[in-house]
């Protein structure tokens, strides 16, 4: 078990990257790494995925958004010029026979910055790339739902950052009691037409594992 305790923020460098392997993780803290790279991600031992949960608590924030940078008022202060790192970066979570939950409250960000240089003018970030994967490689493992109740963030000036979601069973749209009839084990993902107009992404790509 990986567990990153409250009030505790672990800062990485731009572009920074972190890579961490565990048969759970319990995030109540935040990361931040601007233009950087997360990834959470389950054992594997002899070519076999262990399962593994991840939950995310109400105070846990995954932050790879990228740097707004204004090199004009730096030089003006003399300032030394900031590195670019305007970039949105990159959040991987991948649960393997158990669930991937994020609590109310957490938050993860991957939106784009920008850069004001000393000719006025502006480049625009990227937004980058969010995957939250809940998988089941065992075909007589325990079913791995995505719990979705934080909130995702992917902003451009120019255009939206990617998404990828992955669960045993998805419904978009009005629910309508339909997903209660599905196997005991399996909690659906239930997304409203509304969740594809917040969080600024523009590449919103959906995968239903089991039932779909």
């Amino acid at each position: 078990m990986l567990r990153l305790v409250e009030q505790t923020h672990l800062q990485l460098p731009e572009h920074g990257e972190l890579t961490a392997a565990a048969t759970g993780f319990e995030l109540h803290g935040e990361i931040s790494a601007p233009a950087g790279t997360v990834e959470l991600k389950p054992v594997t031992v002899a070519d076999t995925l262990l399962p593994n949960a991840i939950t995310l608590g109400e105070s846990a924030h995954i932050d790879v958004s990228g740097t707004w940078v204004n090199d004009r008022l730096d030089s003006q202060n003399q300032v030394s010029l900031a590195t670019g790192a305007s970039d949105g970066g990159r959040v991987t979570l991948t649960t393997e026979q158990r669930d991937l939950n994020m609590s109310p409250g957490s938050r993860i960000d991957v939106s784009g910055g920008a850069w004001l240089n000393t000719g006025n003018q502006v480049t625009a970030g990227a937004a980058g790339h969010i995957a939250l994967t809940a998988a089941n490689h065992d075909s007589g493992g325990q079913a791995a739902n995505l719990v979705l109740q934080g909130e995702l963030l992917g902003y451009g000036i120019k255009q939206g950052g990617g998404l990828n979601l992955s669960s045993s069973a998805v419904f978009i749209g009005a629910d309508n009691g339909q997903s209660a009839n599905t196997h005991p084990a399996i909690n659906p993902l239930v997304l409203s037409q509304d969740f594809f107009n917040q969080g600024g992404f523009a590449d919103n790509n959906i995968t239903a594992t089991v039932l779909g």
